[in-house]
């Protein structure tokens, strides 16, 4: 086969041409860095380069993400902190109102401070970040959570939670609803509230209590009852009349006029004419009399009757009234009063004159308040003129108390107890102080939970999975509640304390200052609970702080790990490139050279 000049011309050429590129080729990657110039110089690497420059960028803008999301946690964070601060120094003050020796003045004074903190609290609430968004309003990011609209604050927010992709995987919260930290703090102890009602009058303080088991839900009233006190029963021998009267034998010159009464209440009245001789009163006249006399005061009743010897007025609180007829010769017949069967007549007989003895209704005890849970008994002797006390509880006598001087109406005081005799008693008489019971109610169902408890001050009170105490000194019909916790905001737990703090509270008055110290405990409780509630938000926020420089930290080896790989795909090998190149510009010049050479050869040159 002929090869022509021509022919090797043209392959020498091509060949060059081949050996420039490759030389070309080299010298941009050695210039640029890169090995891969076009997707065709490695078509594998190149789409794995593209995979990874993708997830590359994708990583970037989750590091973006996490960045804004920790400054807008952090901004939370620290606007929390100041909050925490300020609830502390609001309950110090609340723990230092409670001091018993300020005035109405210094509590006015710390309530015009925490005034100044509940709208320092206020402007927490409604803090931003640095691009003007409301950190505590859900997804309403442009509108003002809380505003004071007459005096009630409202919550303008939602609900929501603004969430940030921070991972390839990873979702999360970059804000907190207002709500939940400001306004859904469960009062009581979070599963009950108790409370006294505010017509109370005694000195009664309730406790927070706590769950002991399962709760039922319903709502439950503890009421007190009347005071527990009792004055002498069946027939007592006192010195003023509430049976009053005269048997009366008469003959003159002037008309005679008796009348019989009972608590001063006239059952009979009889009239001799002058120069007549006759009885004033009699049993028959008496008996005789009675069915008017009950019918127009329903609160009394009789047994027996008059004529007959004997009869027995009772009153409708118990109270025995024992008559009895006594036949003397030229007398008639004589009405007298005794205190028992067989204990003698009270007064005497007089012939002309009739009866002079007299009874009266017992003595009786008021204003008795017991906190001990013991019962008592007032016992009089020395003709009624003393008393001594006497705890039946324990079965000793009161110290103190045994021969003291009676006054009537005068305060008998004692354990913590205020009662006070009227009337006159006489020796023998006893009466009984009790402790004061309680009754609990289901409001719910309407069925009595427990009836008639004796109280004993600061004693644990428990039933339907609730327990807690009542201490000081309630009196009759005073009533607390028990119900399930509500929502209380941490603006009106600040607000009511204000309230009671510019509340005046008399001096010695028990009932307003029981109601303060409740006040004042109320406050404190909610002010814990509320603390908690932002110490809680708070937690939250640390947790999600430190997952987002967690997430950083990962997300930064991420990205390193993808340039790596990325510079392992895309990455000239300099040392391999350089060589490369020295190479092929050797070649190619040796090629030129040989071209030149082979090119000007000719037969003529031979011949």
């Amino acid at each position: 086969m002929r090869v022509s000049s021509g022919t090797i011309f043209d392959q020498n050429v091509a060949a060059l041409t081949q050996q420039q590129t490759r030389l070309l080729q080299t010298q941009q990657q050695v210039s640029s860095g890169r090995r891969i110039l076009t997707a065709a110089d490695d078509p594998v690497a190149a789409a794995r380069a593209l995979s990874i420059s993708q997830s590359d960028a994708m990583n970037t803008q989750y590091a973006a993400n996490r960045t804004a999301a920790r400054h807008t946690l952090s901004l939370a964070e620290s606007t929390l902190q100041s909050v925490t601060s300020l609830l502390q120094d609001v309950k110090t003050a609340a723990v230092g109102a409670a001091n018993g020796s300020l005035n109405n003045s210094d509590r006015q004074t710390i309530a015009t401070d925490l005034s100044g903190r509940l709208q320092e609290l206020i402007g927490l609430a409604n803090s931003t970040d640095g691009a003007g968004n409301y950190l505590f309003s859900g997804f309403q990011s442009a509108t003002q959570p809380f505003v004071n609209a007459a005096g009630v604050m409202t919550y303008n927010g939602d609900d929501g939670q603004r969430l940030m992709q921070v991972a390839a995987s990873r979702q999360m919260a970059s804000s907190d609803s207002g709500a939940d930290i400001f306004m859904r703090v469960k009062n009581g102890n979070g599963t009950f509230s108790t409370q006294a009602v505010a017509s109370n009058t005694g000195s009664g303080v309730i406790s927070a209590g706590f769950q002991t088991g399962a709760v039922t839900g319903h709502s439950y009233t503890v009421a007190f009852g009347a005071i527990n006190t009792q004055a002498p029963t069946g027939t007592r021998t006192v010195a003023s009349g509430a049976i009053s009267g005269s048997d009366v034998t008469v003959a003159g010159t002037t008309a005679s006029t008796a009348t019989f009464t009972v608590d001063g209440i006239t059952l009979f009245s009889n009239t001799v004419a002058a120069g007549a001789t006759g009885t004033l009163i009699t049993g028959a006249n008496l008996d005789a009399a009675w069915p008017a006399f009950a019918a127009a005061n329903p609160g009394y009743t009789l047994a027996g009757t008059f004529a007959a010897g004997t009869a027995q007025i009772t009153k409708a609180n118990g109270t025995a009234l024992v008559l009895a007829e006594n036949q003397t010769a030229g007398t008639g017949a004589t009405l007298s009063a005794f205190a028992a069967a067989g204990a003698g007549f009270i007064g005497t007989t007089v012939a002309g004159t009739g009866m002079g003895g007299t009874i009266s209704t017992p003595a009786t005890v008021t204003n008795a308040a017991v906190a001990t849970g013991h019962d008592y008994s007032i016992t009089f002797g020395s003709g009624g003129t003393t008393y001594s006390v006497q705890d039946l509880t324990t079965n000793k006598p009161v110290p103190g108390m045994s021969s003291v001087a009676y006054t009537s109406g005068a305060a008998i005081a004692f354990d913590g107890i205020s009662v006070a005799v009227s009337g006159t008693p006489v020796q023998g008489d006893v009466f009984n102080v009790a402790a004061p019971t309680y009754s609990v109610t289901d409001n719910t169902t309407g069925a009595t939970v427990a009836a008639a408890q004796k109280y004993v001050s600061g004693q644990a009170i428990s039933f339907g999975g609730m327990q807690f105490d009542i201490s000081g000194i309630p009196l009759p019909n005073d009533r607390f509640t028990v119900q399930p916790s509500g929502n209380v905001s941490i603006f009106q737990t600040i607000s009511d304390l204000i309230s009671a703090l510019n509340t005046p509270v008399g001096v010695g008055n028990p009932t307003q200052a029981a109601a303060l110290n409740t006040s004042l405990q109320t406050a404190m409780n909610l002010l814990d609970r509320g603390l908690n509630n932002v110490l809680s938000v708070r937690s939250s926020l640390g947790l999600r702080l430190s997952e987002v420089d967690a997430l950083q930290v990962t997300g930064e080896d991420l990205s390193l790990q993808y340039k790596q790989n990325l510079s392992q795909l895309q990455d000239v090998d300099y040392n391999k490139a350089l060589s490369d190149l020295t190479q092929q510009q050797i070649g190619l010049q040796a090629a030129q050279k040989s071209f030149v050479n082979v090119s000007g050869l000719s037969l003529f040159n031979y011949l």
